[in-house]
């Protein structure tokens, strides 16, 4: 938990400068168009993390899995 934090904390400091430079012309988006779509990153950023580690995790156990049913084989 603490890891996810500072990294939003890290991503949220790096790009308070780009949010920061945003021209408003008559044609761009407003800063709160800016600071939703931020937010939905940053949604999108908390979900994916916990995503990948369990893919991380399961690709582990399944090699794990094809190790051990090959020493069996062989022992056997």
């Amino acid at each position: 938990m603490k890891t996810i934090i500072r990294s939003i904390l890290i991503t949220l400091a790096c790009s308070s400068s780009a949010l920061a430079a945003v021209h408003h012309g008559p044609q761009e988006g407003s800063f709160l168009k800016v600071l939703f779509l931020a937010f939905c990153a940053l949604i999108i950023w908390c979900q994916l993390l916990p995503t990948v580690k369990v893919f991380i995790d399961t690709l582990k156990r399944a090699t794990d899995a094809k190790q051990q049913e090959a020493k069996q084989q062989v022992t056997h």
